[in-house]
């Protein structure tokens, strides 16, 4: 990535919309591109593995981007490239419920990789739907998080060192994460770790 031809494009675009679209917020979705790249986009991480060692990496990457101001990081769910294409239908579930969990959810995939829920068999597509149904129940709530954060610079996802700066053993703790301040989420990273 060329950080800084990504810096400039964003600078432009954000200074075009504002000066032609006043009434809005413009957002521009970008690849992340390091310290620097975080001032006006929501960031994708890139071409990612569908592997379970990548989804909880993805869950860290979140919180830690939080702590240097970019409050909206997004994923491709279910991992952008699968050598294995569309067997493991719990690692697909897995990412599609940290996803509704997370500031901006896309499925996203190339290269052999298959994101379409059907494709995972029945247990998959039940859990994809009510993945789907609580994500849309949370929309206003992800909504006062977008506006708290454009106010505040605070987060969505935070972690426990944000929230609970008094708990050291929490400094350790990069798997589960406070979805703006009402909400604990801690995503299935391991296979098997829970049941529906």
């Amino acid at each position: 990535i060329d950080v800084e031809a990504q810096l400039w494009t964003n600078e432009v675009y954000q200074k075009h919309i504002k000066e032609n679209y006043n009434d809005r917020r413009p957002m521009i979705f970008s690849r992340t591109g390091g310290l620097g790249t975080h001032r006006y986009p929501f960031h994708f991480t890139g071409d990612t593995y569908a592997q379970w060692e990548v989804l909880k990496n993805q869950v860290e990457y979140t919180l830690r981007a939080g702590h240097i101001g970019q409050a909206y990081m997004t994923h491709d769910i279910g991992g952008h490239m699968n050598r294995y294409y569309y067997t493991d239908s719990e690692l697909y579930s897995r990412w599609v419920q940290f996803g509704v969990m997370s500031p901006v959810f896309r499925l996203h995939s190339s290269g052999g990789g298959e994101r379409r829920p059907w494709k995972y068999g029945e247990h998959a597509l039940n859990s994809f739907k009510k993945a789907m149904k609580f994500r849309m129940e949370m929309l206003p709530y992800f909504y006062t998080l977008a506006r708290e954060a454009h106010d505040t610079c605070m987060p969505i996802c935070r972690s426990s060192l944000i929230m609970r700066p008094e708990w050291e053993e929490g400094y350790n703790i990069w798997d589960s994460y406070f979805l703006g301040d009402r909400v604990y989420c801690t995503p299935c990273v391991t296979p098997g770790m829970y049941r529906d």
